[in-house]
């Protein structure tokens, strides 16, 4: 504690006694005279005593920061600097991962990998917008139950609107589909009709088919063994 705060701190020591003893605290020489011209009757000297009292509070108040300030300098000062405030950190976002900007290649990726839900989620907003491969995608899914129940019904409902783009793919599907009623009505003629424009558009599964039906004269194909050698022979090929 430094000089000032002692001779504060025993000053106020001093007039805490008289303060308790009851009897007036007598004015410091450095104070105003005006605050101390105290007239002689008991009624201003009970006044004034207030006023000291009041002034001696004040001065208890003043000596407490004077020595706070002088421990708190003895003890190396650090307590003086206001703490800094951390501001609390963002708490982590629960949102599940945006799949926006996500493609057909992303959802393919996710379906081989066996997470067919996210396969879902990214394919069906891109089939209901049109995009072929993701409707293709989609008729997969419901063809062979990946992450949802198997629906036959439902798998053509999205290999129609590809197969009707020209995807070969889902126009070989649809006609499976038609030919042994699943998820339709068995139809002979529709079901040669789709493999027919699966086999022009390079799907080689229905190239061989259509190859064996010309070579045994099946699905009302008449026997013509040029047409079956014609696309046994596309099968081969790389288109």
């Amino acid at each position: 504690m430094n000089l000032a705060a002692r001779d504060t701190m025993m000053n106020i020591k001093e007039g805490l006694i008289k303060s308790v003893r009851g009897e007036l605290v007598e004015p410091r020489t450095d104070e105003s005279p005006a605050i101390y011209d105290i007239s002689r009757s008991p009624f201003d000297k009970l006044r004034a005593n207030g006023r000291l009292n009041q002034r001696f509070l004040e001065q208890i108040a003043i000596g407490v920061v004077l020595w706070v300030a002088s421990s708190l300098a003895v003890a190396g000062g650090d307590a003086l600097t206001p703490p800094t405030l951390v501001p609390a950190p963002a708490p982590a976002s629960t949102t599940a991962p945006a799949l926006a900007g996500a493609n057909y290649e992303a959802g393919s990726a996710a379906y081989d990998t066996g997470d067919y839900d996210k396969a879902r989620r990214i394919w069906q907003p891109l089939a209901e917008k049109g995009d072929v491969l993701a409707q293709r995608g989609m008729g997969k899914m419901y063809e062979k139950g990946r992450g949802v129940e198997r629906d036959f019904a439902t798998a053509l409902k999205w290999y129609r609107p590809a197969a009707e783009k020209g995807d070969a793919e889902s126009q070989y599907r649809l006609s499976v589909g038609y030919g042994y009623g699943m998820g339709v009505k068995k139809d002979d003629a529709k079901a040669m009709e789709w493999l027919r424009k699966a086999a022009e558009n390079g799907q080689k599964r229905a190239q061989r088919s259509l190859a064996k039906g010309y070579e045994d004269g099946l699905n009302g194909l008449p026997r013509d063994p040029e047409k079956a050698k014609y696309w046994y022979d596309r099968s081969k090929t790389r288109e």
